[in-house]
């Protein structure tokens, strides 16, 4: 199979290095875009591969990992996916600025001050 033919080392497992090898096979790159993955970026499309699996190994894919996160991964993004992002990234900024305002005053009045102007409408003024 061609997960074996990528396992150089035979573990049952694809590490970040073989997946990374296997991606210069016009072959799997054929696969992958008939799967509706591109693939620009090999490493970049491993990490994905690894978010969208179980925690316990962050390292290596299994066979049974690699097609469920190629499922997974297929396609155009769902509005459920797009606005799971858009929570994770709001989120995130919360929790940043949070930090950026324990940490100095005069900063925390720039970025609040900066995240108003991204947030006000174009057509209202300052």
């Amino acid at each position: 199979t061609l997960f074996a033919h990528a396992d150089s080392s035979g573990d049952g497992l694809l590490s970040q290095e073989e997946f990374a090898e296997v991606m210069g096979d016009p072959s799997v790159k054929t696969w992958l875009a008939a799967q509706g993955l591109s693939v620009g970026d090999p490493d970049t499309l491993f990490r994905l591969l690894l978010s969208v699996k179980s925690p316990e190994n962050q390292e290596e894919l299994s066979a049974e990992e690699l097609v469920a996160g190629v499922d997974r991964l297929k396609g155009p993004a769902k509005s459920v996916d797009v606005a799971e992002l858009l929570f994770e990234q709001k989120k995130l900024y919360t929790t940043m600025a949070e930090a950026f305002k324990k940490l100095s005053p005069a900063l925390s009045a720039e970025l609040i001050q900066a995240s108003e102007t991204r947030s006000r409408p174009s057509h209202i003024s300052a």
